[in-house]
């Protein structure tokens, strides 16, 4: 039931995007457990997909369990984090397509798939997670540390079309 209500949200996502600016999709970069003793999953074999704003993710958590999100990322304004490279010239502006920037993400949305790590219902719990974003023209990276496990940071590359 679960593999068949994401792929219905992503169809949903797909037959919806009429605008190609608004999609971009995510896979894993980097996981590290800060309590590595435990066999914790290093690697998350994150795909997720967004189409304005909303989002479908699914992974291998911390404990070798496929996990399914479909939810909502708010963000704040794209902010720049010192230079842009303009004709050869290393200027200081706004945000542009030619700017290094950062932002702060929040995804909230139900999440399936963590048995006892966190609170839930047949599997099903709220998740959030707060993200923070570098990029630069369509490609960012996103790092999100959660405090599940000793501590986890992972991040993901996202490529913006």
């Amino acid at each position: 039931m679960k593999h068949i209500l994401f792929i219905i949200c992503l169809l949903f996502i797909y037959v919806t995007s009429v605008n190609a600016a608004d999609i971009s999709i995510g896979t894993s970069f980097y996981t590290h457990h800060f309590d590595a003793e435990d066999g914790l999953n290093e690697s998350n074999d994150v795909i997720a997909i967004k189409y304005d704003n909303i989002v479908g993710c699914t992974f291998v958590n911390s404990e070798y369990n496929r996990s399914w999100f479909f939810g909502y990322m708010f963000s704040t304004e794209k902010y720049p984090i010192g230079l842009t490279f303009d004709h050869g010239i290393f200027e200081v502006t706004s945000v542009d397509d030619n700017c290094v920037f950062v932002r702060g993400n929040v995804y909230v949305g139900p999440l399936y798939g963590y048995d006892h790590d966190i609170p839930n219902i047949d599997g099903w719990s709220l998740g959030i997670a707060p993200t923070i974003e570098i990029g630069y023209k369509q490609l960012s990276l996103e790092t999100m540390f959660a405090p599940f496990d000793g501590g986890v940071v992972t991040s993901m590359v996202v490529w913006n079309f």
